[in-house]
Order: C-alpha cells, then sequence, then structure tokens
C-alpha cells in the first residue's frame, strides 16, 4: 500500500475536487485519512479509507485540502463508511462468535451482514487495507445441535436472510460452522463457533 499522501494525490491528481480529513480510531494504533472525491456520490467509490501505523505518519507531508463538510461522527470513532446509510468496524479484540455478537449489539450494531456481492468485496478489500488482524466473524452461520453438529440446510445470515449472493463457501467439515472473512482470501470459511478471532461489526443508520 502507498502511504496516506500517495492515496490522497490519486483523487487529486483526477482533477476532482476532494475532501480530506484525518482521523485517528480509538485504541487502533493507527492514522487514517478518509478521502471523499465530491464529484462522485458519496458511496463506495467516493469515499476512501485508508490507515497506516502512526508511527509511520512521521514521513508523510499533508497534502493541503480545504475542508468543505463536517467529519462524520461515526468515521471520527473508527467506522468506515459504505454507501449512505451502511458502517462497518472491525474489531481489536479476540472473541468467540457468540460473544463478538453480542459486542456488536452492545455498540448498537451487529455482525456483517452482507447485501450485495459488492458490498462483501469491499468490506473484504478493506482487510487488505487494515493492519487489524486477518480473521474476522462476520454474521452467517449454521444452525447447531447441543453436540456442535451442524443443521443441515440451515445456513442463514443474522436476521434470517438465506442469500449468500454467489459468495464462495468453503464449508465441507460440518462440525465448523461460523463463517469469517480472511485477508487476501475471496472466499468465506467456517470454524468452531467456540473459536476466539477478530469480528466485523456493521451499524445501520437509518
Amino acid at each position: 500500500m502507498g502511504s496516506l499522501v500517495q492515496c490522497s494525490s490519486v483523487c487529486l491528481s483526477l482533477g476532482h475536487d476532494c475532501v480530506v480529513f484525518t482521523v485517528e480510531p480509538k485504541g487502533s494504533g493507527l492514522v487514517c485519512e478518509v478521502v471523499r472525491d465530491v464529484a462522485l456520490k458519496e458511496n463506495v467509490l467516493g469515499v476512501h479509507t485508508y490507515c497506516l501505523p502512526a508511527f509511520e505518519m512521521s514521513t508523510t507531508t499533508a497534502v493541503p485540502t480545504t475542508p468543505t463538510t463536517t467529519p462524520d461522527p461515526l468515521i471520527i470513532d473508527g467506522w468506515i463508511k459504505y454507501q449512505e446509510i451502511r458502517y462497518y468496524k472491525p474489531s481489536q479484540t479476540k472473541l468467540n462468535w457468540a460473544s463478538s455478537l453480542t459486542a456488536c449489539l452492545s455498540q448498537s450494531a451487529g455482525l456483517f451482514v452482507a447485501e450485495s456481492f459488492a458490498e462483501y468485496q469491499a468490506v473484504q478489500d478493506s482487510l487488505n487495507t487494515l493492519q487489524i488482524g486477518n480473521k474476522h466473524w462476520i454474521g452467517l452461520k449454521y444452525d447447531e445441535t447441543a453436540a456442535e453438529e451442524r443443521v443441515a440446510g440451515s445456513l442463514h445470515w443474522e436476521g434470517g436472510a438465506t442469500n449468500h449472493f454467489n459468495i464462495q463457501l468453503k464449508n465441507d467439515d460440518t462440525s465448523k460452522n461460523c463463517a469469517f472473512m480472511e485477508k487476501d482470501k475471496t472466499e468465506v470459511e467456517f470454524i468452531p463457533c467456540t473459536d476466539e478471532e477478530h469480528y466485523m461489526c456493521q451499524k445501520v443508520v437509518l
């Protein structure tokens, strides 16, 4: 990944008007630059967040810009925006699947649930940018028996949706029933729900 300066310069070099501001997600050790191309609709194509470890910022030079909008308070708090009302945020800690869901709910959010293949790809791409863990729980799982065996045909997202939008699934082992996404991998894999991993929360603001 290039430096923050190089990332924001992509927008500027296209001759577009850009709004750039820097935020430091709480406890992450990262400094993130949010670049919004005001020539595009404010969605995943027009808003980009790039992060570097804080110590690397000492080697970069700020790009002169004139902000024309107030920074989004959720972005300042470490949430990454997708389209108009959808935000997601990777965790700093590791928990099992059920505890991860509880942690997201405590933030008025839930585990990440994709509404399209494009959204899944956008969140997957963010894992390749952020320097936080490799595996992240998402809100996709099979129901289990008391013996932690898979209930056939029970794959669903939190909320009950069953469409996985042709996302490639690696789910051969029926004792591994909770889904995670991983850096540099396009498929969704499953591991025991009792394992502890990072997790991806999602918030929808109506």
